[in-house]
């Protein structure tokens, strides 16, 4: 993906919401949190968000203080990958690439910390499954043409103290895959990684099972630096999320999601949903009052849709999300070949929270919908 050129599309505001550069191409999906963009890279479906230290503001919960409890389900670290430095937004950021690729069999690929991932996934060394390559983008930089580098020699952290063994030392230029069974897995993954100025974890989410999964393993370890559309089939989804710790280095974080589907409905509907529960819980915050209603409240906040389909579904392709809100809405009809195209009878917003749009008598492939956050449609009224 890094290596070839990109095909970038310039959406343009028309004073409702935004107009199609493209008829490939949906309105960039803007709130609080995300901004995806959508581009074309090596043919694949390529969508980033980016966030400056003004994007991840930190915690909103004002008990977040240390010290923590010891107990794990009790503290808001070890359980949720929240504390008084990487807030509330970054637990958003994991269950968005969660969400994504729910029905696939997910793996992470964890830079550099892999002896500590494994252990903290109790999974003995021995056991790792070994690479030669890694994904890397490079947070130093703004633009994410500049800071997608691609595939690159991995390379795993080696104690100095006590001396390493032979085993580290054989192994040093290696990066570890795990596969991930449950969300909490991810988080894990995430709190390990934290330490650090800057963590990445790339999340391959394969949708055709172990045999994929061999495939990948077979790229990753090959001689040759691979690109990204050699270890993707139709179907997976590849999600990298590389997060900068400490703030106000003037660096760039990146949310990025690519496939070789066009899967912008369903991130769009994800993105919408996430919005909408991270402003609820941000007007909440200021009263909870212990751990308990904190811990209700992350786990509310983090929990996907209840009508989300597996990755690379027909359900997930043709009835994205929209979450019922007060701020204004943009329907866009869109036919396969005529942007023109009204929005058809029967088509309506839900009334419940987290539902899909209703549909009756009506082609869902023929047309597509747009939710515009409060934020972006302010900033197009303008």
């Amino acid at each position: 993906m890094a290596s070839a050129q990109s095909d970038q599309h310039v959406l343009e505001d028309d004073g409702v919401g935004c107009r199609y550069a493209s008829p490939q191409v949906a309105c960039p999906l803007v709130g609080r949190l995300f901004n995806f963009r959508h581009e074309m890279r090596a043919g694949l479906h390529v969508y980033v968000s980016t966030a400056g230290d003004d994007t991840l503001a930190g915690p909103l919960w004002s008990g977040l203080q240390p010290p923590y409890a010891l107990e794990p389900r009790a503290n808001p670290w070890f359980r949720f990958g929240i504390n008084n430095a990487d807030g509330e937004d970054l637990a958003v950021w994991r269950a968005l690439a969660w969400a994504l690729t729910e029905g696939s069999e997910r793996y992470a690929l964890p830079t550099y910390d892999r002896d500590q991932v494994a252990a903290k996934m109790h999974v003995p060394r021995h056991e790792v499954v070994l690479v030669r390559w890694e994904y890397r983008i490079d947070v130093r930089q703004n633009t994410f043409g500049e800071a997608d580098i691609g595939f690159v020699p991995a390379k795993a952290c080696v104690r100095t103290h006590p001396s390493p063994d032979q085993w580290e030392l054989e192994h040093r230029h290696e990066a570890g895959i795990f596969h991930l069974s449950s969300f909490a897995d991810l988080t894990v993954i995430d709190v390990v990684l934290s330490t650090d100025v800057t963590s990445e974890i790339s999340i391959f989410a394969l949708h055709a099972g172990m045999r994929r999964a061999e495939q990948l393993i077979d790229v990753l370890r090959g001689t040759d630096r691979p690109q990204l559309a050699e270890a993707l089939r139709r179907g997976d989804i590849f999600v990298d999320l590389a997060v900068v710790r400490d703030r106000f280095l003037g660096y760039t974080s990146y949310f990025t999601v690519a496939s070789p589907d066009d899967i912008g409905d369903r991130l769009g509907g994800l993105v919408d949903h996430y919005e909408s529960a991270f402003e609820g819980y941000a007007d909440r915050a200021p009263m909870l009052n212990d751990f308990d209603a904190f811990a209700a409240a992350i786990e509310e906040l983090v929990s996907a849709p209840p009508a989300v389909g597996g990755a690379g579904s027909p359900a997930a392709a043709s009835i994205p999300l929209c979450t019922r809100r007060d701020w204004p809405r943009v329907l866009v009809g869109l036919s396969q070949m005529d942007r023109s195209a009204p929005v058809p009878p029967g088509a309506r917003l839900a009334s419940s929270h987290s539902a899909g749009f209703q549909r009756t008598g009506v082609d869902p492939t023929g047309w597509k919908r747009i939710c515009v956050s409060s934020l972006w449609t302010r900033h197009s009224m303008r």
